[in-house]
């Protein structure tokens, strides 16, 4: 006996144990597919919840930023006299954002030229399993297919708001480690590519506007 499928346009099935929000929108998203493994991140991540007290008056501590621009960066010392609240810690590897501005791109990795440690408790903080390498992730949650995803699970909320629960339910394609690191070196290779050519267009731009000015003869007037 031949079992038929029924195909419906205009209707979508989840299993109950996949409901979590009463939003439509992010039950029509279309899912992330790839030639690799798709896994949740709740497979992967680890929520870095403690926090500490850092209000000793004899020392000064190293508080970390986000911004959408250059991620994590060192922003400031501030003597723990003036601290009046715990800050979370991060390790080399570890990742950061701003659940109300991520979509924007508020995201940011801990490198080791960052030489602070401590970051505001209203930050995200998480780290990774030995099964995914941090560069690999965060490569991948930059990507507009990744922001798409945010935009989807956070749909609803008065502010967008991606608390670390929500962001466990999202998915990434999961290469090998080995892979992974490949991508990785590969992104950076292309990176420093991109770098070398715009550095070089602005020399050549740079070039040309002297090279006009040479031959229309302007000469620089020069102020009393």
């Amino acid at each position: 006996m031949i079992m038929e499928t029924t195909h419906y346009d205009y209707l979508n099935f989840i299993r109950f144990t996949d409901l979590r929000e009463w939003d439509i929108k992010r039950y029509f998203s279309i899912p992330i597919k790839s030639d690799y493994q798709i896994i949740a991140l709740s497979d992967i991540l680890i929520e870095q919840k403690e926090k500490f007290k850092i209000n000793d008056s004899n020392k000064d501590y190293g508080i970390l930023g986000v911004n959408n621009q250059t991620g994590i960066f060192d922003a400031y010392t501030e003597n723990g006299a003036k601290i009046k609240q715990k800050y979370k810690r991060m390790e080399c590897g570890w990742i950061a954002y701003n659940p109300y501005r991520v979509n924007v791109g508020s995201i940011g990795i801990k490198k080791e030229s960052n030489l602070y440690e401590y970051i505001s408790p209203a930050y995200v903080v998480f780290s990774c399993k030995s099964s995914i390498t941090p560069d690999y992730l965060f490569l991948t949650m930059k990507t507009n297919r990744f922001h798409n995803q945010i935009c989807n699970a956070t749909t609803g909320s008065v502010r967008q708001n991606l608390s670390f629960e929500i962001l466990k339910t999202l998915q990434i394609p999961l290469p090998t480690l080995e892979q992974q690191n490949n991508l990785v070196e590969l992104y950076n290779t292309k990176i420093h590519q991109a770098e070398s050519l715009e550095k070089e267009a602005a020399e050549i731009n740079s070039d040309i506007e002297n090279y006009l000015i040479e031959i229309l003869g302007i000469k620089q007037q020069i102020s009393n």
